[in-house]
């Protein structure tokens, strides 16, 4: 599918983690780029061994299919975390319950990345 984006040669940025949370920035030919596009951006593959889940505002993730476009009305340039994996577990900050792709996360990505007004601190408990 040709949109008048990819024909004009306009690109757009795309902030890309994995469960590090280092984020990095990729191009992409398409004002809404697909899952599929964001992996390919970041040469990955093959594209169904990936989870992709785009990080909205006020923190919330949401997993993104390989064919769903990301949000771009959250952002200028979309966060989102990609990571090779089959499944999400999901884990419990404040009162909401979010999606990760790895079956554990460091308390100090969490507090690095869920600070802000309404989310406390979250710090495992030794």
């Amino acid at each position: 599918m040709d949109t008048d984006n990819q024909r004009n040669g306009r690109r757009r940025n795309v902030e890309v983690a994995d469960v590090d949370l280092q984020f990095r920035t990729v191009e992409v030919t398409d004002d809404t780029p697909t899952g599929r596009q964001v992996l390919a951006a970041c040469d990955l593959a093959p594209h169904s061994d990936y989870i992709i889940l785009q990080w909205l505002p006020g923190g919330d993730l949401e997993e993104i299919r390989l064919e769903e476009q990301l949000d771009r009305s959250v952002s200028e340039a979309p966060r989102v975390i990609v990571a090779k994996a089959d499944r999400t577990y999901r884990f419990q900050l404040d009162d909401r319950s979010l999606a990760w792709p790895a079956s554990q996360i460091g308390g100090g990505r969490v507090t690095t990345a869920w600070q802000g007004p309404g989310w406390r601190n979250y710090l495992p408990q030794a």
